[in-house]
């Protein structure tokens, strides 16, 4: 397993009444695209804020690359949260050298960020000329400055359009493929299922789902079968502990797989009881059914 980059030890953060972070465990590990995905109100950004050192804690603990946070540990983490501010007039160079000037980094590879986030060719247009999705391109290129081990974007790509959400997602692969780690918030099933590779599931600051994506969206759960004598599948299928809610529905009978039964282990109990199905297929779980399945039972 590759290194720990972060970890988070029964975090909690509460504002009066409302617990906006509770107790919330999660190890991100290097080379990861780790998002923090939620509702809104589920603690993703003030989890970041924390581990930023932007946000007090009130219990817990965490620890970046196996210390405590310091100075230093900010020096390897680059960062935007909430929403992205340049100076307007200034052109979009002259925004990266301010932020260098305030990292108190030289201004080599500000071109080549510059042209890693698509915007060399507007580098001397003002800020306020670019579209939305240029100008979230720009904050990506800002976190950039200095070579930073780690990426945390919030909502990265919130209020875009179809076409700039694309340019970002594009990007978040291109940095990844550099051998970063990327942590990122979101409420957007899509943007998760197709850029990161490792999920954590909040709801009113707790966790609820943490690991692979592929391991959410991936896994068995819904059969459709069928026998001759349908009556008897319905009867068999109600009595067996390895699925739930058998339901008759089109001429089929569709039943969810629990406790780790497989299809396979469902047609050989069938088998022994003298049943020979005659359809069987299989329903892949999408990553919106389990998001919202796993939501409903934390109700």
């Amino acid at each position: 397993m590759e290194p720990c980059i972060l970890n988070i030890n029964e975090l909690s953060k509460s504002y009066g009444r409302i617990k906006a972070v509770d107790k919330l465990s999660l190890e991100i590990h290097k080379g990861e695209v780790f998002a923090l995905l939620g509702p809104n109100g589920s603690g993703k950004t003030t989890t970041l804020g924390i581990v930023l050192g932007a946000i007090d804690l009130d219990g817990g603990s965490y620890q970046w690359f196996d210390e405590e946070f310091n100075s230093t540990t900010l020096r390897r983490i680059g960062s935007i949260l909430e929403v992205p501010l340049f100076y307007p007039f200034m052109s979009a160079t002259d925004n990266l050298k301010l932020i260098a000037d305030i990292k108190r980094i030289s201004y080599d590879g500000i071109d080549e960020i510059l042209t890693q986030v698509g915007l060399y060719q507007r580098r001397g247009s003002a800020f306020r000329t670019f579209s939305l999705g240029m100008k979230q391109r720009l904050a990506v290129g800002a976190a950039l400055i200095g070579n930073p081990e780690v990426l945390i974007l919030d909502e990265p790509t919130n209020g875009l359009d179809p076409q700039g959400i694309a340019e970002i997602r594009t990007l978040i692969k291109s940095i990844a493929e550099m051998g970063k780690t990327i942590i990122l918030a979101s409420h957007l099933l899509d943007e998760v299922q197709k850029i990161c590779s490792h999920v954590a599931v909040l709801d009113h600051g707790k966790c609820l789902f943490t690991g692979r994506v592929d391991n959410m969206i991936g896994k068995t759960r819904m059969v459709e079968i069928a026998a001759d004598d349908m009556n008897a599948l319905l009867l068999e299928l109600t009595a067996y502990e390895g699925v739930m809610n058998p339901f008759l529905i089109d001429g089929y009978i569709k039943a969810e797989l629990i406790n780790g039964t497989t299809p396979a282990d469902l047609n050989n109990y069938l088998f022994g009881k003298g049943l020979i199905i005659n359809h069987l297929t299989i329903e892949k779980i999408s990553l919106e059914k389990y998001f919202l399945n796993i939501l409903a039972d934390n109700v």
